[in-house]
């Protein structure tokens, strides 16, 4: 019954970044299904079926800050001279603070992710307390239309 369909039926969670082989691939099939999933990536994110759950805000500055100073906070990331994760003190890695609204991928899967008939499958789920933050811009991703190709390609310039 409509029971079992609400609360029986099968959930599967897609976390991007985690869930397909990353660099360094080192087999052909890693790297084949890496593809695989590239190639047909939009699907994820546009299909009526799926919903999706952005988090945009990055590490906080004082936890940020707290972890340079800390000489035995450490980070595990890809170590390109031993091909494997390793950890490392995050004062020795090159710093990303660019915003998520300013990430090419990250703006191609909000442009998929708009492409579906329901604006509530598409959510920003960690809003900032402070209304007057700069990631409470982004309220209007919901219910809005996607941008045309070339205007995506002259943003992502």
């Amino acid at each position: 019954g409509l029971y079992g369909a609400a609360f029986e039926a099968d959930i599967w969670i897609f976390y991007d970044y985690s869930s397909l082989f990353q660099y360094e691939r080192t087999t052909s099939h890693e790297e084949k299904s890496f593809r695989k999933a590239m190639n047909n990536m939009h699907l994820m994110y546009a299909h009526e079926c799926t919903l999706t759950f952005r988090i945009e805000t990055l590490t906080p500055e004082p936890v940020w800050n707290t972890m340079l100073a800390d000489e035995e906070a450490v980070v595990r990331v890809y170590d390109a001279g031993s091909k494997t994760l390793k950890e490392k003190p995050l004062k020795l890695l090159e710093a990303n603070r660019t915003p998520y609204l300013q990430r090419g991928w990250c703006m191609a899967e909000i442009e998929w992710s708009s492409l579906r008939g329901v604006n509530a499958q598409h959510q920003h789920i960690d809003r900032p307390k402070d209304p007057k933050s700069e990631t409470q811009k982004s309220d209007h991703l919901n219910g809005r239309v996607p941008m045309i190709p070339e205007k995506f390609r002259q943003q992502m310039e």
